[in-house]
């Protein structure tokens, strides 16, 4: 219970209702309430009844007239977001919002500004959510769909598309995991070429060669899952503090589930992307988190180059840059010839 308790320290910087509320209950000395009183006062952990006290995102003329859709815009809105569009490969390369990795278990997915830069809180122990029952999670304050909410996320963020990375450029590309697998086998010695054949196969073979080159979204989806992994290894082995939150501990210490959500298939997990129904706790902060990718503009050439959800800004720049090339060409032709006619 206080192990619980301590998690759900530092919600907000400055101190909101949630901690002016701690500290009334701490300076009026009151010790008769319970944690799960206290939790459900405070009002730490996310709720669905947010969603019906949420204001509309976008004005418009047909307000929803429930209050599970009191969070969209339109009747006709759809109350599910694609894992595809939303997740943290996205958000990091088109919105620049880098994952800040938290012990605040009230904080997972909450979309906060340091130093005037948007961060995505993601929860970095899930292992305490594990191995504990329904009931258990009840004497606490800790509702079991919210913890269902958070384990399933990791897969949505980190594997969108599944992770079965058999496309079309992947199938091309066979010839050369087939060549880096020979060179790796007569680099190690013979007894081991047996005992490391299946994993060879299976691990190197997949993610060796050409996940580490590839540009598409499952790739580069694994390549910021490694990164953000090994960040975490080295906050804890060598002290940094790099993709951590600033007021919170150094080291609270590598969580190895995290790699294990996050590497599971979307199927693996319920099936479904980002929707209310699936995560009633937290769609709240899913869709501001949604907003903020829709409301980001292109910050670089080549993010410029690889945003494709505005079609027409897209191909005006892709015609403008070919016919910007085009009329160098022209002119340095122009010049060449002047230059060989004296």
């Amino acid at each position: 219970m206080l192990g619980l308790w301590s998690l759900l320290r530092n919600y907000f910087i400055p101190q909101t209702l949630p901690f002016r509320y701690l500290e009334s209950i701490s300076a009026s000395e009151e010790t008769t309430l319970t944690l799960p009183s206290l939790l459900k006062n405070s009002k730490l952990l996310p709720s669905p009844k947010t969603a019906s006290t949420t204001p509309t995102l976008i004005p418009t003329s047909l307000p929803a007239t429930s209050s599970s859709q009191a969070i969209h815009s339109s009747l006709v809105e759809s109350l599910a977001i694609s894992p595809t569009h939303l997740n943290a490969y996205t958000l990091s390369t088109y919105a620049q919002t880098p994952i800040l990795w938290t012990s605040n278990i009230s904080r997972h997915l909450l979309l906060s500004q340091h130093e005037g830069k948007p961060f995505l809180e993601v929860f970095a122990l899930p292992c305490v959510l594990s191995g504990r029952s329904p009931d258990s999670l009840e004497k606490i304050g800790l509702s079991s769909a919210l913890c269902y909410e958070i384990r399933d996320s990791y897969s949505l963020l980190f594997n969108p598309d599944g992770g079965d990375g058999e496309g079309f450029v992947h199938q091309r590309w066979g010839a050369l995991r087939w060549w880096s697998l020979s060179l790796t086998r007569l680099s190690r010695p013979k007894e081991k070429k047996d005992q490391e054949k299946e994993e060879e196969e299976g691990s190197f073979m997949k993610y060796a060669t050409i996940h580490w080159i590839c540009p598409c979204r499952s790739c580069s989806s694994f390549r910021l899952l490694r990164r953000e992994i090994s960040s975490l290894k080295n906050n804890v082995h060598h002290g940094t503090t790099a993709n951590v939150v600033p007021w919170e501990p150094a080291h609270f210490g590598f969580d190895p589930m995290v790699e294990e959500l996050a590497r599971k298939k979307v199927a693996s997990t319920g099936g479904g992307g980002w929707s209310q129904t699936r995560f009633p706790h937290l769609w709240e902060r899913i869709v501001k988190c949604d907003r903020h990718l829709r409301e980001a503009r292109p910050w670089s050439f080549w993010v410029l180059f690889r945003d494709r959800r505005d079609t027409l800004q897209f191909w005006t720049f892709l015609f403008g840059s070919l016919i910007l090339i085009l009329t160098m060409m022209q002119v340095a032709l122009g010049i060449a010839q002047v230059v060989g006619a004296f």
